[in-house]
């Protein structure tokens, strides 16, 4: 049995647009949240809405649909965009939606949340084969997966699809880096700058040896690191006794990750004392990386769902975090599937609706085999 014919072209047309023209930024999701609740009641799932995250207007959206089989599955997606799309215009032509460019189109994730309530439906209306599936929708992603990170305990899942990836139908992403944040303050001494620089100890400078002296970019094939952010400087005319640099670091290995904070530690260390300034260093862990194997049924299972719609699985990592990490993280094997959108996070963001339709139809694939 596949999904061929069963999904409803026009009427998941018709629900992505409803989607994308329903507002909502992080920590604004309400309008977006109760529009998903109601179409999850009316489908015959039981539904819950959490607690609003901190300085948010609403909480997740998790849902659940009874069945039978040996898994109890999740499909997940995002509510928030990563800017407003208020006024929003959408424009179609030859099969592909797009805004007049004004606004994002705000198909991550809206195109997520399409394919998985019209996948529900589907195999609810069609009385197909599907195990217990958990829905989750949540909110904050956008801002540091803070609507996951807001989770205290999930329901016991096997496990899990996060429809939030970028690539064409049939992507599976099995692996993703661990992410680490760090910020270094160095704290030099004021001076004026034409009448007494050598009083001074010039933030400025010292934070350019520092950079000088640390590797940045891709440092490994499986590790990047960034100064993406600097601060400094108040006036032309006085030596600068503070600069605050921002960075990043993601591995697929942790303690490549730790190797490169303590090198920036030990550089900070040495340099700093050398020119007599002083520093801060802060490190926040983002998110843990995964990897899942090939062959565990999360992966083997959308595998073989993609092949019976009649496309070609990818199975790649990614080196971007997304709800997935924070799951594998409470123990939940979950992979990041592709929504099919391109230009995410612009305003030339856009998705072909065949497309839309077959992560709909791998959705309800998988469902089907995850029965079995």
């Amino acid at each position: 049995m596949t999904t061929s014919g069963y999904i409803s072209e026009e009427r998941l047309r018709k629900l992505f647009l409803d989607l994308v023209h329903i507002n909502s930024p992080s920590r604004g999701e309400k309008d977006l949240a109760d529009f998903v609740q109601t179409r999850l009641v009316e489908i015959g799932l039981e539904v819950t809405q959490g607690e609003p995250i901190a300085g948010g207007n609403c909480g997740n959206v998790l849902g659940v649909l009874p069945g039978e089989g040996k898994h109890k599955i999740l499909l997940a997606a995002h509510l928030d965009t990563v800017e407003s799309t208020e006024g929003i215009l959408c424009i179609e032509e030859d099969g592909v939606i797009r805004t007049d460019g004004r606004t994002i189109l705000g198909a991550d994730d809206k195109a997520g949340i399409a394919a998985i309530l019209e996948a529900i439906r589907t195999v609810v209306e069609q009385n197909l084969p599907h195990p217990t599936v958990y829905t989750l929708f949540t909110v904050g992603e956008e801002v540091g997966l803070l609507g996951i990170k807001s989770c205290q305990s999930l329901p016991p899942i096997d496990f899990g699809y996060v429809i939030d990836s970028d690539g064409p139908p049939g992507t599976i992403v099995n692996g993703a880096p661990y992410h680490y944040d760090f910020r270094a303050v160095i704290h030099g001494k004021a001076a004026h700058a034409g009448v007494a620089p050598e009083r001074g100890i010039n933030a400025i400078v010292v934070a350019a040896a520092v950079i000088q002296q640390i590797e940045f970019g891709r440092i490994g094939p499986d590790t990047t690191s960034n100064i993406g952010v600097i601060h400094g400087g108040k006036a032309r005319n006085i030596v600068p006794d503070r600069v605050e640099l921002t960075g990043e670091i993601r591995s697929f290995d942790e303690e490549k990750a730790q190797a490169q904070l303590s090198r920036i530690r030990e550089v900070l260390t040495t340099t700093t004392s050398e020119y007599g300034a002083k520093f801060c260093f802060d490190v926040e862990k983002s998110y843990g990386g995964y990897r899942v194997l090939p062959d565990h049924p999360g992966v083997s299972i959308a595998k073989q769902a993609a092949e019976r719609i009649g496309i070609t699985p990818t199975i790649k990592q990614s080196g971007g975090g997304t709800d997935a990490n924070i799951l594998n993280e409470l123990g939940i094997t979950t992979v990041p599937l592709g929504i099919a959108a391109q230009g995410e996070h612009t305003k030339e963001e856009q998705i072909r609706v065949a497309d839309l339709i077959k992560v709909a139809e791998h959705l309800t694939e998988i469902m089907i085999l995850s029965a079995g």
